[in-house]
């Protein structure tokens, strides 16, 4: 058995650990999403989603 018993984070069920680590990842990636990845300023989807020209400009 890994972990201690008197710690709450250790004795935590399966499924509050899976809650837990699943609040994680979606707060990162709402986080950090923004700053890496570009995002349209009117849409707000990413820019690559968005079709382009065979020049390099958007399709409007």
């Amino acid at each position: 058995m890994a972990g201690c018993r008197d710690c709450k984070t250790c004795t935590k069920s399966l499924l509050g650990k899976l809650v837990i680590k699943t609040a994680y990842l979606v707060s990162f990636a709402w986080l950090v999403k923004p700053v890496i990845m570009r995002n349209c300023p009117q849409c707000h989807h990413l820019m690559g989603r968005h079709q382009r020209r065979a020049d390099g400009s958007f399709r409007d």
